[in-house]
């Protein structure tokens, strides 16, 4: 450019010249420099306003910062035309149905794929369908293994027959190899001579036989994935430290490959608590898979709900569910003096014994800091057992009760937020449910259980049967006490849907259904979906057919009585078989006049159902006109 060195030095004294050449070239200089390509901190953000490539994939929901690393991959991008060069590959993945966020998610790990010629890669898509995989399957395939479209067929074939030699599958039955593939797709895509070297120290350094390898790969194909490091330090700490026998580890392989902070810090504190036993044939085990649970809170609960159920085995007739909820509503077992005298005598009338046996099993157990009980029903717990213990003529009652009582009573209840409540259903199941000490906690009501839903849990259980195979929405379910009663109390409910309007009961719902479920049951048998009532539409939401609706404790606030009977009126008229039970105890007459009135107005079939339950709850059973 024909620029004086000065101007360049000092852009401001070209104002002294005045051709307009250089004014232009200056410009053009200017305008035309980049932000130099630094080999560790390049980032593509710098490029992005210069790049209409960039913008495109940016407004499609691509992550690119996965581009930066390596530097070669950033820079093939900035050799894309997203006319030329992507636009008929990505009308290519669309039609294998990788759209919109699937779409996005690809991208940003396979770039590369834009290197590929189209008529490759519809080969390599009739190849797999060759080979028995659907257009369901293909897809699902290529979204966990971005990186298979980039091999070539006869690469692919030959990864196949090296993984059905090794790990001697049935050529003959296609359906094995379909199975592992899709399984982990993954890996397809992964240097054979890495799964050959974890094959390898598996079978010489930890002593695995060929067929048990064979085994662990039918069964978790998956293992062969990660770093044999972490495979040889889990074993190492399972097999030498907990004395897990080896076939536990073949008959469930994902173990190997958990985090070995967790597993360790988990089985651990299994052995403190004594319940370190992971022989299935055993009484109070652990499985293996107990251990693989995704959160703490998960893991705690399998061991904090099996001992409750132990502590409490004598005691069914007394449980929630026999006659009246009244067990239910008391917020757990009652311990009575002649509760306490019968099981005195499982301990040969060793009273000592017995109070340490107590003590372990409850307050100094490490689980009951997990799950802490309201301070009202703990005070009358140990109150109970220390009246019983005085009337036994020369009894020393253990200091520990007293300290206990004294440190309660010390305490506010007011600075308690959550509690964990209990319940035992009579079918000996039992429900951990995790609620606010406050009715009105953060502006919202639902983090609270309220006693409508005990009430009507108590009447649909003992007419479990018409719930059995339908289809089930709660509205308002709050904290999900009668949903998770029902559930627990019944497996056979086809789905159910848990709905709410606040993020935070929402949330809440999630963590108690994590309490007594695995994380599998969401989307198969549990749903958790937001809904405002002021929004809802029967054009929007008219293929959520449903068989039964549910709502306890809803009818509160005038302003939202008119969107809830819409509503339930919108879910009644999509599916005229369906019923609502509506479950309100009834603490503003006005308000609750006010529901009944709106109820008439929307021409419902009215039915109030009769029960020996208090008068100030009423159950209602609504269904369509016909």
């Amino acid at each position: 450019l024909n620029i004086p060195l000065e101007v360049l030095i000092q852009p401001d004294l070209r104002d002294l010249y005045t051709d307009e050449d250089i004014h232009q070239s200056l410009e053009l200089y200017i305008n035309e420099m980049y932000p130099s390509l630094r080999p560790f901190t390049f980032d593509l953000a710098y490029l992005i306003n210069e790049s209409l490539t960039l913008k495109r994939f940016i407004e499609m929901g691509v992550d690119i910062y996965r581009w930066n690393q390596p530097n070669i991959k950033a820079k093939y991008i900035l050799t894309l035309n997203f006319e030329r060069d992507c636009i008929q590959h990505i009308i290519f993945l669309n039609e294998l149905g990788i759209k919109n966020k699937y779409l996005a998610q690809y991208l940003s790990y396979n770039p590369w794929i834009f290197k590929e010629n189209l008529d490759d890669l519809y080969v390599r898509i009739n190849y797999l369908k060759s080979k028995g995989f659907n257009q369901e399957n293909i897809h699902d395939i290529l979204i966990r293994a971005p990186y298979l479209l980039n091999l070539s067929t006869k690469i692919i074939d030959t990864k196949i027959n090296w993984f059905i030699k090794k790990f001697h599958l049935n050529n003959n039955n296609n359906n094995n190899i379909k199975e592992f593939i899709i399984r982990s797709p993954k890996l397809l895509t992964l240097p054979l001579q890495d799964i050959s070297n974890t094959y390898f120290n598996m079978h010489s350094l930890l002593g695995f036989e060929h067929n048990e390898l064979q085994k662990i790969f039918q069964q978790y194909p998956k293992l062969f994935i990660y770093d044999y490091k972490l495979i040889e330090l889990n074993f190492d700490f399972l097999f030498n430290e907990m004395n897990i026998k080896r076939q536990y580890l073949i008959n469930y392989p994902p173990i190997l490959k958990q985090s070995f902070q967790q597993l360790r810090t988990r089985c651990l504190y299994l052995k403190y608590i004594k319940r370190n036993q992971f022989d299935p044939t055993k009484s109070n085990f652990i499985s293996l898979k107990n251990l693989c649970l995704k959160t703490n809170d998960l893991f705690l609960s399998i061991c904090y709900k099996n001992i409750y159920t132990t502590l409490f085995k004598l005691y069914e007739n007394i449980m929630f569910i026999h006659d009246t909820p009244a067990a239910f509503y008391g917020r757990g077992i009652k311990i009575t003096s002649d509760i306490l005298e019968k099981w005195y005598l499982e301990f040969n009338n060793n009273i000592e014994e017995f109070q340490n046996y107590l003590l372990n099993q409850t307050f100094d157990n490490p689980l009951f800091a997990c799950w802490s009980l309201r301070v009202k029903y703990r005070q009358t717990f140990i109150k109970t057992i220390i009246e019983w213990l005085e009337k036994h003529n020369n009894t020393e009652v253990n200091s520990r009760w007293y300290e206990l009582i004294v440190d309660l009573a010390s305490r506010d209840s007011s600075e308690q937020d959550w509690c964990h409540t209990i319940y035992i259903l009579s079918n000996n199941q039992c429900v951990i449910h995790r609620q606010s000490t406050a009715l009105l906690s953060h502006g919202l009501t639902g983090l609270s259980n309220w006693p409508a839903s005990i009430y009507l849990s108590d009447y649909l259980m003992k007419r479990i049967h018409i719930l059995e195979n339908k289809r089930i929405i709660e509205l308002g379910a709050g904290s999900g006490l009668l949903g998770l009663t029902l559930l627990k109390y019944s497996d056979k409910i086809l789905s159910y849907t848990f709905t709410d309007y606040s993020s935070m009961i929402l949330n809440l719902l999630r963590q108690n259904i994590l309490l007594n479920f695995s994380d599998d049951i969401f989307n198969k048998q549990i749903k958790i979906e937001e809904l405002n009532w002021n929004q809802y539409s029967i054009d929007e939401n008219n293929q959520n057919c449903y068989d039964f609706i549910l709502a306890t404790d809803v009818v509160y606030d005038p302003s939202v009585i008119e969107s809830l009977v819409k509503v339930i009126k919108i879910l009644l008229q999509i599916n005229k078989q369906c019923s609502a039970y509506i479950a309100n105890a009834i603490r503003n007459e006005s308000t609750y006049n006010q529901f009944r009135q709106a109820l008439n107005l929307s021409s419902l079939n009215i039915c109030s159902i009769d029960t020996d339950i208090i008068q100030s709850i009423e159950i209602l059973q609504l269904t369509i006109s016909s």
